[in-house]
């Protein structure tokens, strides 16, 4: 086979457009860096289609990936887009000979058909590795589904990236960065320009609905990227005229050394940056809220997930017996009080909740006053201990259609599912309505939406289509 171009592809839902819940879009990281591994070696042509910002369809992406004629296609994998992808690979295979790659999160049940090899976890070195040894015949392609066999059969068999310095960044296009963003509401004067940073990678954590597909990285293995190649990552989407980096490390902060030493950093080549992440209320502190401040850290998201004591403890939030509404009532106080935005992502319609469980959580969450709120409905996602307990009520169909701002196929609350719907829109409507949320988020950020329109219409027109 002579291989000379290699494409890289991510596709969107399916029925995208029926969602009503506003979205954001990040990169996808794992052919991002896939990409700039391959640019590196010089030994291929590389394209990258993403269909997810929403500007190219996936039935547009199947085509440029026809008319590109590449050899090889590396397809980002995992079970919220499972059918698409199958679609995918079908059309695909029905038109041409191409070798093709799957890549992402996935359990070994879910596989799609026609997929020639599938590499689990953070395989974007090992994909490369791959693709190079078939351009310089030292392998056939035969040889390579021998080599790979295990990972389409073995769930606990997965790829690791262990030094990440090693990898070099992506590369970002001005459209990319235009679409890669947040609809956030910042405290600023600016015309954001988003940047997306990976400084870590894995989590240790046990919470029981985490599951691969909603996550950014693989696995519990921490393993973090030095200070200065990640502020050196910054400094380089500065150049591109990026205002704003979002840390999407699926917990920025769960090594306070690496924070403190990022924060130094920062502040040591004094880059004037904002910059947001996603924490827990149980790994940060005054003093270290503080520090992030000091260093443009305006705004942090906090897995709050429940109000209930009960639910927290079936989700394994956490594995130390403390007050967890206590502890982030006091959490979102400090941030307030340091002039730090918070988000609070929530999840209702867990296994068993009631009504009440929800009435917690809405009290809580008034109590919290956040600058924001995401509600997604609970979804076993295929990776999770949930996905383990409740696999057996679970239908292909209902994994297939599982995307936790949609309502779920299977209920496992105590809640009507259409009554768990409108308790949701009315949650919306009762945080951001109230003349308590509603007047001073508009005084406390009128100069935002004055210079980012686009943002102020999208979130407005999504209020007004709550029912």
């Amino acid at each position: 086979m002579v291989i000379n171009k290699v494409l890289l592809a991510r596709l969107n839902l399916p029925d995208i457009h029926k969602i009503k819940h506003p979205s954001h879009c990040t990169p996808p990281y794992t052919i991002k860096y896939m990409e700039a591994l391959l640019k590196r070696s010089g030994l291929f042509k590389v394209k990258l289609c993403d269909s997810m910002p929403g500007n190219l369809s996936n039935e547009e992406l199947f085509e440029q990936a026809l008319a590109w004629e590449p050899q090889i296609i590396v397809l980002l994998v995992n079970s919220v887009t499972l059918r698409e992808s199958q679609r995918f690979i079908s059309f695909i295979k029905e038109k041409c000979n191409v070798f093709i790659v799957g890549i992402g999160s996935i359990m070994p049940e879910f596989i799609p058909q026609g997929l020639d090899i599938f590499l689990p976890g953070e395989g974007e070195k090992e994909a490369v590795a791959l693709v190079e040894r078939l351009k310089k015949e030292e392998s056939s392609t035969h040889e390579e589904k021998e080599r790979y066999k295990t990972y389409k059969e073995n769930s606990q068999a997965y790829f690791l990236v262990d030094d990440l310095d090693e990898l070099p960044f992506p590369e970002y296009s001005r459209p990319e960065i235009k679409d890669y963003r947040f609809i956030y509401p910042i405290k600023t004067s600016k015309k954001l320009v988003w940047g997306h940073i990976l400084s870590s990678r894995g989590c240790p954590y046990p919470c029981s609905f985490c599951s691969p597909v909603a996550r950014e990285s693989y696995g519990s293995k921490v393993r973090v990227r030095s200070a200065a190649n990640v502020v050196d990552e910054m400094a380089n989407l500065m150049k591109q005229g990026v205002n704003i980096i979002s840390f999407d490390d699926d917990l920025f902060t769960i090594l306070k050394g690496h924070v403190e030493n990022i924060c130094n950093e920062i502040k040591k080549r004094g880059l004037d940056i904002l910059w947001i992440a996603h924490s827990r209320i149980d790994n940060v502190d005054y003093e270290q809220l503080k520090r992030m401040k000091e260093a443009g850290c305006v705004l942090l998201r906090f897995g709050v997930e429940s109000g209930s004591e009960r639910i927290l403890e079936l989700l394994q939030k956490t594995r130390e017996r403390i007050n967890w509404n206590k502890k982030t009532k006091e959490i979102f106080a400090f941030a307030r009080s340091l002039d730090i935005a918070t988000h609070a992502l929530l999840i209702i319609g867990s296994p068993t909740e009631t009504e009440d469980d929800i009435k917690e959580t809405f009290t809580l969450t008034k109590e919290l006053m956040p600058d924001g709120i995401q509600i997604h409905f609970f979804n076993p996602y295929p990776g999770s201990k949930n996905y383990k307990e409740l696999k057996d009520l679970l239908n292909d169909e209902a994994v297939m259609d599982m995307y936790h701002y949609n309502a779920p196929r299977i209920n496992f609350s105590a809640v009507d599912l259409k009554r768990l719907k409108n308790i949701r829109s009315n949650f919306y409507k009762n945080i951001f309505l109230s003349p308590g949320f509603f007047i001073p988020h508009i005084f406390k950020y009128f100069s935002f939406y004055l210079n980012n329109g686009d943002v102020f219409c999208r979130l407005l027109h999504w209020v007004l289509l709550l029912k």
